[in-house]
């Protein structure tokens, strides 16, 4: 398999602080902080930084100690573009564009499965409920949900989406941001798409939510959108870059640029 060609971006340093930066919209707004890639949290502490570029995962366990996997290859513990990471029962879910799967490794870096294979293709984007993990299936234009053992859940989107990548679980379903579509859309559970949140995106990349505020990446401009449940736009956050990927977890913000 040809490794994809993929734009390189300048990443900030990982845990670098940022200011809050807005317009004056009187929202309280979380700390933010830049990560240099996408990176999940387990519950234990460990923490796992994907790196698209080197084709690699950095682990980092609770005490400290770092190891980097990986390698470009389509066995177990190699990767093609790992796109992005999500979190379920203290696995992590490493989704692959490169090599169209998600991979699943415990918290010492060992490779225990696959899915999505013959599935997905160039996937984008993930993320975990408490029972399922959620693929953006970006060139088949749909979101494609997993159970633990892999057998296909759910398929949202299926002929309304067109490229989809970044996802947020809110209370009434899931954001997803759409770059093809240039829109950020809402679907329920089922599937059923239930309007489009925000206006006037150009790229929409990624979407996060903290319960109350939903933050949107489009790559496009140099901020964050910050909009309430309604879709209204509240306030911004400046950066001097365009942000990629974003995710909430202990109270803050982080901004992969």
């Amino acid at each position: 398999m040809n490794l994809i060609d993929r734009r390189t971006f300048m990443l900030a340093g990982v845990g670098l602080a940022l200011p809050m930066a807005g317009c004056g919209g009187g929202v309280d707004l979380p700390p933010v902080t830049l990560q240099s890639a996408p990176i999940a949290v387990s519950k234990s502490g460990s923490k796992f930084l994907a790196q698209p570029l080197s084709h690699s995962l950095v682990i980092t366990d609770s005490k400290g100690i770092k190891r980097t996997i990986g390698g470009v290859g389509q066995g177990l513990g190699q990767f093609n573009y790992p796109a992005d990471v999500a979190i379920l029962n203290e696995l992590a879910y490493v989704v692959e564009a490169g090599n169209h799967r998600v991979q699943i490794f415990d918290d010492l870096g060992r490779s225990i499965g696959v899915m999505g294979e013959e599935v997905l293709n160039y996937p984008g984007g993930i993320i975990t409920t408490t029972d399922e993990i959620l693929v953006s299936d970006s060139r088949n234009a749909r979101i494609v949900g997993f159970n633990t053992s892999g057998r296909i859940t759910r398929i949202i989107g299926d002929g309304v989406l067109s490229a989809p990548r970044g996802l947020a679980v809110v209370t009434s379903g899931l954001l997803i941001a759409d770059p093809g579509l240039r829109k950020v859309l809402h679907f329920d559970m089922n599937g059923r798409k239930t309007g489009e949140f925000g206006t006037d995106w150009v790229l929409p990349w990624d979407v996060a939510t903290d319960g109350s505020l939903v933050f949107v990446a489009d790559v496009s401009a140099n901020e964050v959108a910050v909009l309430d449940e309604t879709g209204q736009k509240v306030d911004r956050i400046a950066l001097n870059s365009p942000p990629q990927y974003l995710s909430f977890r202990n109270d803050t913000l982080h901004v992969v640029q």
